[in-house]
């Protein structure tokens, strides 16, 4: 019986935790990620920007809900007074 085309990625656990499978491919330092690592780049402000998705469109639309990060653009402070 041929195997899925999918099926050997989706076995792959996150490099960072090891515990959840990997929906997202960092293309520049070939480590797989799970989507609350991913999510946690994202909001330290180092998304994964040279990637390959591994769960249809999941890691593109974590970069559309939560931008390119909290802190990649900060907010002008007021003038003091």
């Amino acid at each position: 019986m041929p195997a899925s085309p999918r099926r050997g990625r989706h076995r792959r656990t996150c490099s960072f935790c090891s515990l959840h499978p990997a929906v997202v491919r960092d293309l520049e330092t070939d480590l797989v990620w799970c989507e609350g690592c991913a999510t946690d780049l994202i909001h330290a402000g180092d998304p994964i920007e040279d990637y390959q998705e591994l769960d249809d469109d999941l890691y593109a639309g974590l970069l559309q809900t939560h931008g390119r990060g909290r802190f990649t653009s900060l907010r002008p402070r007021p003038p003091r007074t």
